[in-house]
C-alpha cells in the first residue's frame, strides 16, 4: 500500500457535476447515486478515472498492481475499477465525494477459477464491508502500518493487531499477490548478491525510485511493498 496525496482541487468537477444534479440525487441510494455517474452522457466519469489513475501513479490503491484504463479491454485484471472507502451502501452522502475514491485492480475477478472458486482480493474481496479508516491508502500513515516478509506475504506491524479484520477483508496475501511480490523481492535480492562495494547505493537508488513517478507518471508496480521491504530488511 502506498500513500495517496488527495489534497488537490482534482475533485472540483465532480462536486460541481453533483450540485447540479442535487434535487436529482437527492433521494437515491448511494449505489444509485454513483450508477447515474457511470451512466451519464458526459466526460465526467472518464475525467474521473483518468483523474485517479494519474493521483495514483497507475498503481491499484491496495494492493499496487499496475492498472489502466484501456477502452475495449474490461476483461482484463488490471482493468480500473473505482472503489469507495466508505461503502456507498454504508454512506450515500459519500459515494460521489472524490475524498472517497480511489481506483483499484478488479481484485481476481476475471482470472480464470480454480477448481469452482476465484481467489478475491482488494475491493472485490472487500465488498460492501467497512474497514478501519487507518487502512485507507489516504491516511498518511497507512505505509507504516505493514511488512512484508521474503515470501511475499503481508502482515500487520506490531501494535496494529486490531486492523487484522481488515487486512483479511483485503485478502492481500491472495496467492497471485504473494507470487508477484515474491518475484520482484526475489529480483532484488539477486542485484544485491551481485554486488559487492555498492549494496548501499543500490538500496538507496531503488527507494528513490519507488518514491517517485516516472516520466509518464507511473509508479513502478508493488512500490509501497517494495519500499516497506527495504525498510523493514536493509535499514531496520
Amino acid at each position: 500500500m502506498k500513500h495517496i496525496h488527495k489534497e488537490g482541487l482534482e475533485g472540483d468537477y465532480l462536486a460541481a457535476w453533483v450540485d447540479e444534479r442535487r434535487v436529482e440525487l437527492r433521494p437515491l441510494s448511494g449505489k444509485d447515486r454513483f450508477l447515474l455517474l457511470k451512466n451519464a452522457r458526459d466526460r465526467t466519469w472518464k475525467r474521473l478515472q483518468t483523474d485517479l489513475l494519474r493521483e495514483q501513479g497507475y498503481l491499484c490503491a491496495y494492493c499496487n498492481q499496475r492498472i489502466q484504463n484501456v477502452p475495449r479491454q474490461h476483461d482484463r485484471d488490471d482493468y480500473i475499477s473505482v472503489e469507495h472507502l466508505v461503502p456507498k451502501e454504508k454512506r450515500a452522502d459519500l459515494s460521489l465525494d472524490y475524498r472517497n475514491l480511489v481506483a483499484v485492480c478488479n481484485g481476481g475477478e476475471k482470472r480464470p477459477k480454480t477448481g469452482n472458486e476465484r481467489e478475491l482480493y482488494c475491493g472485490a474481496a472487500k465488498k460492501n464491508e467497512e474497514i478501519s479508516p487507518k487502512l485507507f491508502p489516504t491516511n498518511p500513515g497507512c505505509e507504516e502500518l505493514l511488512a512484508f516478509n521474503f515470501t511475499g506475504r503481508v502482515a500487520l506491524r506490531e501494535g496494529h493487531e486490531e486492523l487484522e479484520n481488515g487486512l483479511r477483508l483485503l485478502n492481500l496475501n491472495a496467492e497471485v499477490l504473494v507470487k508477484a511480490r515474491a518475484a520482484v523481492f526475489e529480483t532484488i535480492i539477486e542485484e544485491l548478491d551481485s554486488l559487492e562495494d555498492s549494496q548501499v547505493e543500490f538500496l538507496n537508488a531503488l527507494e528513490t525510485e519507488h518514491k517517485q513517478k516516472d516520466d509518464s507518471g507511473k509508479y513502478p508496480e508493488f512500490a509501497g511493498a517494495v519500499l516497506s521491504f527495504i525498510q523493514n530488511h536493509f535499514h531496520a
